[in-house]
């Protein structure tokens, strides 16, 4: 869709790819964020010194 929008100049087409894709990324992230958080194992105090 986005490549059809640069190929006709229609900014609609364009942002009609772009916008959903930018939503779809931003999902993404942040359910890998919290993949990450709840299988990173917590360090002790212990651990750090």
């Amino acid at each position: 869709m986005i490549f059809n929008g640069l190929n006709l100049y229609r900014s609609d087409l364009i942002l009609g790819g772009s916008i959903p894709a930018i939503i779809l990324a931003l999902v993404v992230d942040w359910l890998l964020g919290k993949i990450e958080e709840k299988v990173t194992p917590r360090t002790t105090e212990a651990e750090n010194e």
